[in-house]
């Protein structure tokens, strides 16, 4: 875990998370961002593939790398999803959960992103290569949800492609550096 930036309002950011059988889990973080006399009026959503465990008082470096990039582009706040809103990064953990309660909190999860996406001016998906099937059929779940958006946006790989080898949008971490574009029509093929 990592500071948040100086540039980063931490008093007002707005983390919107659930619970069952003890277990946590993240629909989503919104984190305003100071204003200065050039800040645009504008929210970003970025569509990640799982929630970090950034907390109010303590982010992480994929965060705060959105962060920045919010920052620098001017952004009022940042508000970051999870298409898997549980914090596991390995897929076989969450058998804990039975088939109900997981299609529920998806469910639950995809509502939110729905309905985020009606409040902010621009949307970036950067999921990154699935790791498996269910990964898979969500990034497809997605989909159906950005059909009807016009302010689609994707970070550019390392070597400038818009799309991994894979056909998905990249992750944000290992990126030399953050650059959005719109993103392509065959990212719907």
């Amino acid at each position: 875990m990592v500071k948040y930036k100086e540039y980063i309002d931490k008093d007002k950011i707005e983390i919107e998370n659930g619970e069952i059988n003890g277990y946590s889990y993240r629909y989503s973080i919104k984190i305003p961002i100071l204003r200065d006399s050039y800040r645009k009026d504008k929210d970003l959503l970025i569509c990640s593939m799982n929630p970090s465990k950034a907390t109010r008082t303590q982010s992480d470096n994929t965060l705060n790398r959105l962060c920045k990039y919010a920052y620098e582009n001017k952004y009022k706040t940042l508000t970051v999803v999870g298409l898997l809103p549980f914090y596991e990064t390995n897929s076989k953990d969450l058998n804990k959960f039975n088939n109900n309660e997981f299609e529920n909190i998806i469910n639950e999860n995809f509502n939110k992103i729905k309905e985020k996406m009606n409040y902010v001016d621009n949307i970036i998906i950067a999921t990154g290569n699935p790791t498996n099937k269910g990964m898979e059929k969500l990034i497809f779940q997605l989909k159906k949800l950005l059909e009807s958006k016009n302010n689609l946006f994707c970070f550019k790989t390392n070597t400038g492609e818009l799309l991994t080898k894979k056909g998905f949008t990249v992750h944000p971490l290992y990126l030399k550096e953050l650059v959005a574009c719109k993103l392509p029509e065959e990212y719907f093929n």
